[in-house]
């Protein structure tokens, strides 16, 4: 009704103003056209298939959580026991005798590791490395043995040598050293190579210096060597024209190859 009213007060004509009177879309039109395009939409959606439940993966999660705070706190706990060990602090050679310089006391936690309580020190120290040791290694009974295979299907061999002939202060009992023959010279200023004798030969006694006084006499060591090699080291050692080289754990000696139609002599 008042839009007639008003394009009359205009002064439209009544044709026009019929016209404008059906144009407009009624709100009940609208409603119904809205209900219908959402009706449409939902009717286009896939079906959503229902979530699987899967309680034993969600029991699985919780154990295992469950577990890993027990152990944290197993952990925890045992740190704060402390138990005295040994630990090594040099380096020694498989097979070579473990002495009490070597041994330290540490302490560690108690968490389950294997390791040889510091109360047995004396009973670790004279036996042998069963494999080789290096510094800082926490020791552990598997580390040590009673007795010494490598010595199996040896023959020991006695040596008296000068200061000059041997590192001093650095051969001690079960350690693997190189025997030498010198020697003369071949001119006076280049001194012949030194003939290999052997690079496996182990210490087992170590006497003290006998004879001159002063400290010059010799030092008298009992090595063991395989059989083959007893023949030259002896010839060498009587004419005293021999030398020892310490041979450290896990330095291994070439072998120079053979020089044909040569003879080494180990006399002076």
């Amino acid at each position: 009704m008042v839009v007639p009213a008003v394009c009359g007060v205009l002064g439209y004509p009544p044709e026009l103003t019929a016209n404008m009177r059906t144009s407009q879309p009624t709100a009940s039109s609208n409603s119904a056209g809205a209900h219908g395009l959402g009706t449409g939409l939902a009717a286009q959606r896939l079906p959503v298939a229902p979530r699987e439940r899967k309680p034993a993966l969600a029991a699985l999660a919780v154990l295992l959580i469950l577990g890993g705070a027990l152990v944290s706190g197993y952990l925890v706990i045992a740190s704060g026991e402390r138990v005295a060990a040994i630990e090594v602090v040099e380096s020694i050679g498989a097979g070579e005798l473990i002495p009490e310089s070597a041994l330290r006391e540490v302490t560690i936690g108690k968490t389950g590791i294997s390791y040889v309580p510091w109360a047995q020190k004396n009973q670790v120290a004279g036996r042998y490395a069963a494999v080789g040791l290096v510094p800082d290694t926490l020791l552990t009974p598997a580390m040590v043995t009673e007795a010494k295979d490598t010595l199996k299907g040896r023959v020991l061999v006695g040596l008296a040598l000068k200061t000059s002939q041997y590192p001093p202060q650095t051969i001690r009992l079960g350690s693997t050293v190189a025997l030498y023959a010198v020697g003369a010279r071949t001119d006076a200023a280049v001194a012949k190579p030194g003939v290999l004798l052997t690079t496996t030969a182990l210490v087992q006694q170590i006497g003290v210096q006998t004879g001159r006084t002063g400290g010059n006499g010799d030092t008298r060591f009992s090595v063991a060597v395989v059989p083959q090699e007893a023949a030259a080291i002896t010839q060498a050692a009587s004419s005293g024209n021999i030398v020892m080289v310490l041979v450290p754990p896990g330095v291994t000696v070439p072998i120079p190859p053979p020089v044909k139609g040569t003879v080494p002599k180990t006399g002076g």
